[in-house]
């Protein structure tokens, strides 16, 4: 977690896959899918874990919200002179009026948003992001926790280390 302007930001320090970037998603182990049940970052730290978390989403069909996330890192590690067309685009398909996937925010997030959207950086969905990340935490990411899929992911994992006999 870093705190910004007295703004608390969810920020990870480990790599996450991208949308549609299958590079990494693997039969997990045991011990992974486990280690996801540890907390929301835990889950989005791993290809696996995201690629089950977005398929689980798109079930109940409320993927936008995991879409906007995964976005919005990909956008931090952008060369500059990418940011603003990326940043545009995001907010095109997330949180513009009638947009294709809007997420729900709260009025002041919005606010902010747009206020951003002035000048675009890749900072400019901060506080929308971290709105998003709580809502997954409370959420989507408590159901997938306790779902069959989840459950049937940890019954067929790969066993990391063989009982002995």
């Amino acid at each position: 977690y870093i705190t910004k302007m007295g703004m608390t930001i969810v920020t990870m320090a480990t790599p996450v896959v991208q949308q549609g970037d299958i590079i990494g998603v693997d039969n997990p182990t045991e011990k992974r899918v486990k280690r996801w049940a540890f907390g929301l970052n835990e889950l989005l730290s791993d290809p696996s874990g995201v690629h089950e978390f977005e398929a689980f989403l798109a079930k109940e069909f409320s993927s936008e919200n995991l879409k906007f996330w995964l976005d919005v890192e990909s956008v931090k590690k952008l060369p500059e002179s990418e940011v603003t067309t990326k940043v545009r685009a995001i907010f095109a398909e997330y949180i513009a009026q009638g947009c294709p996937r809007e997420i729900n925010i709260d009025s002041k997030t919005m606010e902010q948003t747009i206020k951003g959207m002035e000048n675009p950086t890749r900072y400019t969905f901060d506080a929308a992001q971290n709105h998003i990340y709580l809502l997954m935490k409370k959420d989507s990411y408590s159901r997938f926790i306790r779902s069959d899929q989840y459950k049937n992911l940890l019954t067929n994992a790969i066993n990391s280390c063989p009982k002995k006999k």
